[in-house]
């Protein structure tokens, strides 16, 4: 701020447009609260903004020169450092914003399309950066099919369809709510759910009206007594099989494997922790048709490989596991899985012995595609993957694990559209990105030579099309930016005397619908339409809408 001073001493202050004001000169001070503006006669700016030499301001009702993000009259600013109100594109925190000419924030989309499993941060599917910068932003849905995190603001469909987003939050003081909508397409992923009692009690019918399509239960972990588990069991299992056949859900169970003390697990360990399994199982045949999915050793403790030197860890967890599956395999339980984070198969768990399971890999991350990593030079792809434990799903109280189900190939990029967190594109059957016009549900889109889709006006060839927030191609009249236009049935602007519903119209060169206007010897009116028959002032046009007299 004190290079304002230096630099405005003597400036003449002048308003922007935005302001009623007349300008009026005088000079900055400074307290500890902040910067004002005192006019010579020694009254100061309060309430409005003021625009000092090249640099626009906002004085609260203090009469404070503003500093970050503030809400008047319904639209957001934000000052810098020095107070300046920020037009254009700007980066604010990394995040990118545009501004108009009079430094309003150029509304975002409100929509979100993508398909079921896609996982993203709410501000890029919205393409709206406010919401990254939100204080105490909450996140909420009318449809079940949408889960989302309180925290970062991740949302991830768990079915097709269509709902609403609702964000609310503070910023800068100010109260922030908006509505989203979301369309979701189906993919062939299945997206699925792990659950523990650390979840309490589950509505699975909910869970399965949301979208979840499969659940993994915890049988137990290791031999531990605590709120959630006697003696290793898992104390909402038997209860969880019930409900989770009485909602016709296919599920798979998982066994954490833990050591009894301190030390190392020991092979006994592993054989004791079997048993328990199979004691739960074995009472509750009845609910185990639907059990489609693998039993999972979950190997992600230290205690499984304590004190083992690295050039034996493989073997020695090969012996461990190979005890536990005999146990399941004694009793017919033969459909057996991995369960392990990147980093133990990567590092620990890189015998040939493990190539044989299916895979399940907690992966925690954004990216869309079917993770993989070696296993000596073999290339193992998890057949289902934990891409996160932070969702809120209906039916559930608190946070959930969702999983995506590869069982069957998946192909990420399917024809149709796709987003990049940037923009659309849509690709045809042949795995190609299209360029020029598509047509998608009986509207037109326009893609430029990179296979983005475009919006505001284009120019493909030698006509001028419009293109809506969506991308969608309008026809008709149109009202873009305070001024009517008419795109014809082609959707192309028309320009010249245009005959629209028995009346004429001029549209001039740019496209722009002439008004209260002659245009050689007719008269267009304050609608658009050409007069006719009547006097205009002290001309007289015909039924042909053509000046013939004059009074």
């Amino acid at each position: 701020m004190k290079k304002i001073l230096a630099i405005i001493v003597s400036l003449t202050v002048v308003f922007s447009v935005i302001l009623p004001a007349y300008a009026r000169s005088g000079h900055w001070k400074e307290n500890k609260i902040g910067w004002w503006y005192q006019y010579d006669d020694g009254t100061w700016v309060q309430g409005s903004f003021l625009k000092i030499g090249y640099h626009t301001f906002y004085f609260n009702k203090k009469g404070y020169a503003v500093k970050g993000w503030h809400f008047i009259d319904n639209n957001w600013y934000y000052f810098d450092d020095n107070c300046y109100m920020l037009k254009g594109k700007q980066s604010i925190k990394s995040l990118s914003f545009l501004f108009d000419n009079e430094g309003k924030l150029v509304n975002q989309s409100t929509s979100y399309q993508g398909a079921v499993g896609t996982t993203v941060k709410a501000y890029k599917a919205f393409n709206d950066p406010l919401l990254a910068v939100l204080d105490n932003a909450h996140f909420s849905t009318d449809k079940y099919h949408v889960c989302q995190t309180d925290k970062e603001g991740l949302l991830m469909p768990t079915g097709k369809g269509y709902a609403t987003v609702t964000v609310k939050g503070t910023l800068n003081g100010y109260s922030f709510s908006k509505k989203y909508g979301v369309s979701i397409t189906s993919s062939s992923a299945k997206i699925g759910a792990d659950f523990s009692a650390y979840q309490g009690n589950i509505d699975f019918n909910k869970v399965k009206k949301s979208g979840i399509q499969y659940v993994i239960l915890r049988g137990g972990h290791g031999f531990r007594t605590t709120g959630n588990l006697v003696d290793g069991v898992d104390r909402k299992i038997y209860d969880n099989l019930k409900l989770v056949s009485d909602a016709k859900m296919n599920f798979g169970l998982y066994w954490y494997l833990d050591s009894s003390t301190a030390d190392k697990i020991s092979i006994q360990d592993s054989i004791d922790q079997a048993n328990k399994l199979v004691n739960i199982l074995d009472h509750n045949k009845s609910y185990l048709s639907k059990m489609v999915y693998p039993i999972y050793l979950d190997l992600e403790t230290n205690q499984l490989v304590k004190g083992i030197p690295a050039s034996k860890r493989a073997s020695y967890l090969e012996s461990i596991v190979k005890a536990f599956i005999d146990v399941l395999h004694a009793h017919n339980y033969k459909n057996i899985g991995i369960y392990a984070n990147t980093n133990w198969f990567k590092n620990y768990i890189n015998s040939t012995y493990f190539t044989q399971f299916p895979i399940w890999q907690a992966h925690y991350s954004l990216e869309t595609s079917q993770p993989s990593f070696m296993i000596g030079n073999k290339l193992i792809k998890a057949h289902m993957y934990q891409t996160g434990s932070s969702y809120y799903i209906e039916g559930v109280n608190g946070r959930v694990d969702l999983n995506y189900d590869y069982s069957t190939p998946l192909t990420i990029k399917q024809a149709g559209w796709h987003y990049t967190g940037k923009y659309w594109y849509y690709l045809n059957t042949h795995n190609q990105r299209v360029t020029g016009w598509v047509q998608y549900k009986n509207k037109w889109y326009f893609m430029d030579k990179e296979g983005i889709m475009q919006t505001g006006w284009v120019k493909p060839k030698k006509s001028w099309y419009y293109l809506n927030d969506s991308g969608a191609m309008l026809r008709g009249w149109q009202k873009i930016k305070n001024k009517w236009y008419y795109l014809g049935d082609s959707g192309a602007m028309l320009t010249g005397w245009q005959k629209i519903n028995k009346k004429w119209y001029f549209l001039e060169d740019s496209g722009k619908m002439s008004s209260n206007r002659w245009i050689g010897n007719y008269y267009v009116t304050d609608s658009g339409a050409m007069a006719v028959s009547t006097w205009i002032g002290k001309y007289h046009v015909d039924s042909n809408g053509k000046w013939n007299k004059t009074r």
